[in-house]
């Protein structure tokens, strides 16, 4: 039993206990679970092993991946890194998954399944040519390492709304539980969370309306970027790498 399934089981039970299980429906969409990384930023770019997960910085592509002009290298996320805290089974079990954006809104995906040797550190154009902002983002330039970071958040607000006095019964039994890997949170509250995390849940800043719109939607990358962050979502239950991946990845900024 993987970490989100066991949060799911003891609040489940918990309803149960307290006759309350006709609520069930609703409170569990309020546990999410986050893959944090261990960020190490990047001073030399070739130190960098090459198909690492990383954000930012320069990108590891083969010869057949472009890099376009006016384009920013976002991030690009090792499957086989990531797959062992996958526990929704949204990626595949290896190969290099790239994003890439010209501005928000403006986004391209890549996914590359070979061997390591073909990738090379692949440089920016003339500097002329540079991006927006390139500069500031090659500063935040990291290296991703996800072993012991995932962990579980509840949103409380609905819970306190329903579980009444008994909530902090709950809220103990999950710290006793799962300890430090659940987080109780007040609803849009990020203090304590990352900004930027695999999997999750969608950092909005506006009250966008784009998530509750799509519920089949899975949560799939956040990054920060400027005044905000940039979502990636999987509008399928897994991507499916034998067809077009920029038909399956959709993104969304919001902006403080």
């Amino acid at each position: 039993m993987n970490l989100h399934e066991k949060a799911l089981e003891i609040v489940h039970s918990f309803l149960k206990e307290h006759n309350l299980e006709d609520n069930w429906d609703e409170l569990k969409y309020d546990l999410h679970y986050y893959l944090d990384y261990s960020a190490n930023s990047i001073e030399d770019e070739g130190r960098v092993p090459l198909g690492k997960s990383k954000i930012w910085g320069l990108p590891h592509l083969p010869d057949h991946i472009e890099l376009l002009p006016e384009e920013f290298f976002v991030a690009q996320l090792n499957c086989a890194e990531i797959k062992p805290y996958d526990i929704l089974d949204i990626l595949p079990e290896k190969g290099i998954l790239y994003f890439f954006m010209a501005d928000p809104g403006d986004v391209r995906y890549a996914y590359f399944n070979g061997s390591v040797d073909l990738l090379k550190a692949r440089q920016y154009s003339e500097p002329e040519n540079l991006p927006y902002q390139l500069e500031e983002l090659m500063e935040w330039s990291e290296t991703m390492d996800f072993e012991n970071n995932g962990f579980i958040v509840l949103r409380k607000l609905l819970f306190e709304e329903i579980l009444g006095n008994t909530f902090e019964e709950l809220a103990t039994k999950l710290k006793k539980e799962l300890g430090e890997k659940v987080k109780i949170q007040d609803s849009f509250d990020q203090a304590g969370l990352p900004f930027s995390f695999v999997f999750g849940e969608p950092l909005f800043w506006q009250d966008e309306t784009f998530y509750d719109e799509n519920p089949s939607y899975k949560p799939l990358l956040c990054v920060e970027y400027a005044e905000g962050n940039i979502n990636f979502f999987l509008k399928a239950g897994t991507l499916d790498i034998s067809k077009d991946i920029n038909n399956q990845i959709v993104d969304i900024y919001s902006g403080t």
